[in-house]
């Protein structure tokens, strides 16, 4: 099952070196992505509900976000990310 969010991007941050918390001797990239998923009023457009969620990219999907970036994907623009959760 997955899931789906849309908003516009608040900001892309630059990618990073990380070290793997089992192996330190282990690294991988990961790109940071910040969303205004926040409820407006349709009339008003007074913020209902704060909602900025913080989305974080690695592997295939990082690959994916690299070229959307290349191809001029910028702050302001409205996206819709589709991911599934997945941990332990």
């Amino acid at each position: 099952m997955g899931f789906q969010l849309i908003g516009k991007i608040i900001a892309i941050n630059q990618i990073e070196t990380v070290a793997s918390k089992s192996d330190s001797t282990k690294t991988f990239q990961r790109r940071q992505v910040y969303l205004d998923c926040s409820r407006y009023d349709s009339i008003t457009g007074e913020q209902l509900q704060e909602n900025k969620p913080l989305l974080e990219f690695g592997g295939k999907g990082l690959e994916q976000l690299n070229e959307l970036a290349n191809q001029g994907l910028k702050k302001g623009d409205l996206v819709s990310v589709e991911f599934a959760v997945q941990g332990t």
